[in-house]
């Protein structure tokens, strides 16, 4: 490179060097004016606060207000609550709260808003975690709160704080607690367990209406108190009038928990309707706590060993009876038809069963881990927790439902020997008792499905209680039928085909329970009502015919049936066709008009009013018909069964929870425990009803050997009367 190039070079990097030097510099000055203008100085002042004194100051961007509050660890627990409120502060120009103590923090600001944002609340009143007396040692013994008070304001905002201690912040057994809540003002309390009591029943009344969270928490901190976090931590339960959960120590490492109650600023979650509130309204909600001791678990014991002790009786009786009418025989082996009916429902009930005890535990294991009580309801009033069930008596009243049916099983399997034995010995054939099986069955497994459904129940699992509801009163219409003509009933395959269209229906009836959905079930009522009765009463056991025969068969039968009214005799076939065909008629327009929110019970309504009209003309019809003396023991039978429906279902209709209300709309119906602090009056009904399904099925069993024993009718008359029968 030459001299002159070197120079060139040299006087270019000169020129780049100050030309990035003036930059820098100017860029530098702009950076030191920006900070001058930028620069705020704010000035904090710390003040000595006092309890129990409502203070006033002001607050800006240039002024910070710091109070200190310093106070001395007791025995007990001891909670403060500050109260801080700001009726200059907006949304623009909010006053910022903060509170340090010596194990967390918390902070907030005013206008206080609601997560849904639907209102504003320009006082705040919160309680602070209390120091844990577990960890009190000497260095403990004095504590200090400072609590921050700013705002980004360019004008003095005003501002006024309140600490103070809580008054009664422990509960005791059996005190009662008034309280009063705002949404942003919740409140919580502490119950510690005495030495012995091992459970605890914490009970909240209200007469307002307003949606609440109402929950318990463990000792520790932070406390969830805020409508936005009191579900993260602990049980909870929405609730408007009442609420209760039961709280067992084996849960809470320190022996106490905390009781707390934060108002929702709407009313939603409660009712499931949108509200408008006012803009000046002041939503307050006034309640009462209060705690009660819970049975424990060795009192358990006496109201368990009672209900195995009434049905036990049962077995005793039915031995005695079977015990004075034993007679010696010959066994002989008679061919007999196959037992559809039952084969069929056992395999119905593995198939079924088996999914439904793995959906309830799964359910019992989220509402453990979650906390969330709204998920199964309870009648919390009297809900007994054993193990991994939360309401124990719930579930275990159904043994009613599974000991009698064994019970019967085994008396049809003795009445079904005995007519083995007997009419072998007069070359007869022997009455089939495949659907009387079923019945016991049925009966079985009504009480596991129920016990299975009150794990917890809910809208998502009702079926599981109906469902063999409807399968057991259909299995008595067929019996009833078959009683008057056994041809007339159709095959195992076929009824419980339509017992699962039933089910089917019954599951669209709560999820659509619309006005189209009520049209066309008033339809299908009446269609399936018409084809079944018409194919039942007059084209009889047609095992080999399609779908299209019988449907052609009804075309003839629908001719038959105008001849039929046209004649001037009586025929009770006829009559009962045209009466239940009323009957499903008038329900149709009832249901299209009312509209029950319960369609699952509504519909077994419908099942049990055609089965008591099979029953009573069976009974007014074909008995006074034929001349039959009915045996004073049937009598007596009757008499019970009815005796124990009446009081069973006066108890079913307590209404103590109701899945087609919200979880908290629910609650308002929960009782007490009425029998022996244990079963509340749906436990009742289980028992009730259990014992009346078994008198009602005993009256099934012999619903054609209910002659007077004392008869001088021979067995050729008693041939006679079944033919009459089988012409009727």
């Amino acid at each position: 490179m030459s001299n002159m190039g070197i120079c060139r070079y040299v006087y270019c990097l000169c020129i780049m060097y100050v030309f990035s030097y003036q930059v820098s510099g100017n860029q530098l000055q702009s950076e030191e004016r920006y900070r001058k203008r930028s620069v705020t100085v704010v000035r904090c002042d710390l003040l000595q606060g006092k309890f129990g004194v409502n203070v006033t100051n002001n607050t800006d961007k240039k002024r910070e207000v710091i109070y200190e509050f310093n106070y001395r660890l007791d025995d007990e627990t001891i909670a403060l609550r500050v109260t801080v409120a700001s009726l200059a502060a907006s949304k623009d120009n909010p006053v910022l709260f903060g509170v340090r103590q010596q194990h967390g923090t918390m902070s907030w600001k005013l206008p206080f808003n609601d997560p849904e944002h639907t209102s504003t609340y320009n006082v705040v009143s919160r309680n602070l975690c209390p120091f844990p007396v577990t960890n009190k040692n000497s260095s403990a013994m004095y504590q200090t709160i400072f609590v921050d008070v700013y705002s980004f304001s360019i004008n003095l905002l005003p501002f006024s704080i309140l600490v103070d201690f809580v008054k009664d912040f422990n509960l005791r057994i059996d005190e009662i607690r008034n309280v009063n809540i705002a949404p942003s003002e919740p409140k919580y309390f502490m119950y510690t367990f005495p030495d012995n009591v091992d459970s605890v029943l914490v009970h909240a009344k209200s007469d307002s209406d307003l949606c609440m969270i109402f929950s318990v928490q463990d000792v520790k901190c932070p406390v969830f108190d805020l409508e936005q976090s009191v579900e993260f931590s602990g049980i909870h339960q929405t609730m408007t009038k009442q609420a209760t959960i039961t709280v067992k120590k084996s849960n809470y490492d320190q022996k106490s928990f905390y009781i707390v109650t934060v108002l929702k600023p709407s009313d939603y979650a409660c009712n499931g309707k949108e509200t408008t509130q006012a803009p000046d309204y002041s939503r307050k909600k006034q309640l009462t706590l209060q705690v009660h001791g819970g049975i424990s678990s060795e009192m358990y014991v006496w109201p368990i060993l009672a209900a195995l002790a009434v049905f036990i009786i049962f077995y005793i009786v039915a031995i005695v009876q079977c015990r004075r009418k034993r007679k010696s025989c010959v066994c002989s082996c008679v061919e007999k038809e196959p037992h559809d009916f039952c084969c069929n429902l056992f395999t119905i009930a593995i198939f079924y069963g088996l999914p439904v005890v793995q959906l309830v535990m799964t359910y019992q294991t989220g509402l453990e881990s979650s906390g969330d009580q709204d998920i199964c309801y309870y009648n919390f009033e009297c809900s007994r927790p054993l193990g991994v069930l939360s309401s124990f008596n719930n579930v275990f009243s159904n043994i009613g439902y599974i000991l009698l049916g064994i019970l019967f099983l085994l008396v049809v399997w003795k009445s079904d020997l005995s007519s083995e034995n007997r009419q072998g010995n007069l070359g007869e054939e022997t009455e089939n008792k495949d659907l009387l099986y079923a019945m016991g069955l049925g009966l079985v497994m009504e009480g596991l499905m129920s016990g299975c459904y009150h794990v917890c129940p809910n809208r998502s699992n009702f079926q599981f209680d109906t469902s063999f509801m409807y399968i057991l009163t259909f299995l008595c219409m067929l019996r009833v039928l078959r009683c008057l003509d056994p041809n007339i009933a159709p095959t195992a395959r076929n009824s419980y085909s339509v017992m699962a269209i039933v089910v089917f229906i019954s599951v669209l009836g709560v999820l659509f329970g619309t006005n189209i959905f009520w049209i066309l079930f008033g339809v299908v009522n009446i269609l399936a009502t018409l084809f079944l009765h018409l194919y039942v009463y007059f084209i009889g056991d047609k095992h080999e015919e399609t779908c299209c025969d019988v449907l052609k068969k009804i075309c003839n039968c629908m001719r038959c049936m105008c001849d039929h009214l046209s004649k001037p005799q009586c025929d009770c076939r006829l009559a009962m066709l045209i009466t239940a065909t009323l009957f499903n008629l008038l329900v149709a327009i009832c249901g299209l008009v009312i509209q029950p929110s319960d369609f699952a019970s509504f519909l077994l309504v419908i099942f049990i009013g055609n089965l008591i009209l099979y029953c009573v003309f069976y009974f007014i019809l074909m008995k006074c018909k034929l001349k039959k003396k009915i045996a004073y023991s049937r009598i007596v039978c009757v008499v019970l069964a009815c005796i124990a429906w009446i009081a069973a279902i006066y108890f079913f209709m307590a209404h103590l929870t109701s899945w087609g209300l919200t979880p908290a709309q629910s609650r308002v119906g929960n009782k007490d425990c009425m029998v022996l602090d244990f079963y509340d009056a749906h436990d009742v009904w289980h028992f009730l009803s259990a014992i009346a399904l078994f008198l009602s099925f005993l009256v099934l069993l012999a619903l054609n050997d209910d002659l007077d024993p004392t008869s001088d009718q021979s067995r050729s008359e008693q041939q006679q009367n079944n033919d009459r029968n089988t012409q009727i």
